[in-house]
């Protein structure tokens, strides 16, 4: 199913697109990809939408936390918005501090998208992403592909080809999950199973990682 989703500052007409298995409903826009719901039902079989998502493309253009959004080229940061790959040297805009996160400030999920397949239980957009967009080398061709199957599942694949080495390190789908509980259930005790850290990363004040990771196989952390 399509409907109107709202206009862009641009003029152009964004489109919501529902998908459906059956007994999962997800509902994508064409206005930078993003997944906007996903209905599932609960034991009773009772609906509820379990990402966070916004009514309006105005809401998403003023999304600062990246909701159900594609991330790319280059999820999460980039030290002093710069990197070297096959012998140069790429600059970027540095839009969080001195770095760069999620290859912004121009962000994918703030672009349309061209719907190129649409199913009852599948879609798949693409974005032509030129030489130079965002700071990266070479002319990439970017799809997505929202599909659910027959056990209740959605499968999100994000594909991409380029013409030059670039960096291509994507996080799809950056939706926010909501989880309820009844105040019944919150007010008994809660045992959750914790699995011992074997690796801990290191991070500065910006969030950027550093390579000294150290093994902590005994660490209750």
């Amino acid at each position: 199913m399509k409907k109107v989703f709202g206009k862009l500052p641009s003029g152009e007409t964004a489109h919501l697109y529902t998908i459906t298995s059956g007994t999962i409903t997800a509902a994508i826009t064409d206005f930078g990809g993003n997944l906007v719901s996903l209905w599932v039902p609960d034991k009773d079989g009772n609906l509820a939408d379990v990402v966070l998502g916004y009514d309006s493309p105005a809401e998403y253009l003023a999304d600062d936390v990246f909701l159900g959004a594609p991330v790319g080229r280059n999820a999460n940061r980039i030290g002093d918005a710069c990197f070297y790959l096959s012998g140069k040297h790429y600059f970027l805009f540095a839009n969080n501090g001195k770095n760069n996160l999620h290859s912004g400030p121009d962000f994918y999920h703030h672009r349309m998208w061209d719907v190129v397949a649409l199913s009852e239980s599948s879609i798949t957009l693409h974005l032509y992403s030129p030489h130079g967009d965002q700071g990266f080398p070479g002319n990439a061709v970017i799809q997505i592909t929202y599909r659910m199957d027959d056990q209740g599942g959605l499968h999100i694949v994000y594909d991409a080809t380029c013409d030059q080495d670039t960096v291509f390190k994507t996080k799809f789908s950056q939706s926010k999950y909501v989880i309820q509980i009844s105040v019944e259930a919150f007010c008994k005790k809660i045992s959750l199973p914790l699995t011992p850290a074997v690796i801990h990363v290191s991070r500065n004040a910006y969030a950027l990682r550093f390579f000294n990771s150290q093994i902590v196989c005994k660490s209750d952390h």
